[in-house]
């Protein structure tokens, strides 16, 4: 509840039908982050509404978006919005209802702090303070980066505070790891070891089962020793890779890797196919999926499992005879009775592709943030937040 003159400062990944839903009565100054820096065009497609264009200067038309829709806001079915510079000079002009969207925030150096001084990214995120009475960061997916306007922001606005789906992210995330119903798996994808091993390190002090597939598995293949013929694999990490399978043993954590896997004879969706041992990949051949044992093993692995969280894809999801694996643990997933949290790593893609993602207790909408809170790592984004105690 604000008072009618007080203006609220938002901060928005795509801009959210539920907010604008929420302004009837006062004003807002969006932070945006749509948009991809350097280019002249920014389509949106994640979000309730796209813009059909941006380009600076011209009028912009917002259009609806039928893959996001929301039925119980049909007044929203057409907003237009028009460019008009200096965000300040209008500031003043906004009435009861008025929004007032700011361009992509990272087109100004001031932003990331690269390329500015400390005290320019300071001041920066000061002006955007003064455009606002009360601040509300709803943009979980950004939340792991230490930016003016996710970060510096709040020390300049009285009142802090995290916005529906940044709480929603939190509290399932807390019915992982600080209250969950155990058994708990978590099920870790994609290409790269690299990219998850403080993820994996950290799950496996806090779960009881820790299943691995995608490309990320052939490095654990070849540090236990095996050819894994053209697969995808990080040398440089076998050590670490090693290190992870013996915490693994330390840890009271079950460990599973794939046991057979699908290997083609090129990257493509014409090529030879094969399902084999992990112990027999042939040279020249890439493996690109779990197999079907593989598939029945972690079925079993999760039968009693109460709580799982899911992140990566089990193969090249995106080439339909590499995506039997990921869609297979997506069905698996919904149809079992445990608490299902899906992100990051383009699992929610796969799900949404395998048609179960209404079966999933909760799909988050952060991908590098999603990975930082199952590292253990605090969000700068959400760490910032005063919830109005200033």
């Amino acid at each position: 509840d604000m008072p009618d003159n007080d203006t609220l400062i938002i901060v928005l990944g795509d801009v959210d039908a539920l907010f604008i839903a929420h302004m009837a009565e006062g004003d807002a100054v969006m932070l945006s982050m749509t948009g991809n820096k350097g280019a002249k065009s920014h389509p949106i497609g994640t979000g309730p509404f796209r813009f059909t264009k941006w380009v600076r200067g011209d009028r912009v038309e917002m259009v609806r978006f039928d893959g996001y829709w929301n039925p119980e806001l049909p007044y929203l079915d057409k907003v237009t919005f028009k460019f008009i510079g200096d965000a300040s000079a209008q500031l003043a002009a906004l009435k009861a209802g008025d929004i007032l969207v700011l361009e992509n925030m990272r087109y100004y150096a001031q932003e990331e702090g690269k390329g500015c001084t400390s005290e320019e990214q300071a001041a920066f995120a000061k002006e955007l303070a003064s455009f606002g009475d009360v601040y509300v960061n709803d943009a979980f997916g950004t939340a792991h980066r230490a930016h003016a306007s996710l970060d510096a922001i709040t020390r300049h606005i009285p009142v802090a505070v995290a916005g529906f789906l940044m709480r929603k992210e939190i509290d399932y995330f807390n019915r992982v790891f600080s209250q969950p119903v155990r058994p708990v798996a978590a099920i870790m994808g994609g290409a790269k070891v690299s990219d998850k091993i403080g993820a994996i390190n950290n799950l496996l002090r806090r779960v009881d089962k820790v299943l691995i597939g995608g490309g990320m598995m052939f490095t654990f293949l070849k540090a236990q020793g095996l050819e894994i013929g053209n697969s995808i694999v990080e040398n440089e990490m076998l050590d670490t890779a090693r290190e992870i399978m013996e915490n693994a043993r330390d840890s009271q954590a079950k460990f599973y890797l794939p046991v057979d896997c699908v290997v083609a004879d090129r990257v493509e969706p014409t090529a030879n196919i094969r399902i084999i041992p992990v112990q027999e990949i042939p040279a020249g051949w890439s493996g690109l999926d779990i197999g079907p044992a593989s598939m029945r093993l972690f079925a079993e692995a999760l039968q009693d499992v109460r709580t799982i969280l899911w992140n990566g894809p089990m193969g090249l999801f995106e080439m339909e005879p590499f995506a039997r694996g990921t869609f297979f643990m997506a069905h698996t997933l919904a149809d079992s009775y445990a608490l299902t949290i899906v992100g990051g790593g383009d699992t929610d893609v796969a799900v949404h592709t395998a048609g179960e993602s209404s079966n999933m207790s909760y799909i988050s909408t952060g991908g590098g943030a999603f990975l930082h809170l199952m590292e253990g790592k605090e969000l700068p984004g959400m760490a910032s937040l005063n919830d109005g105690k200033k």
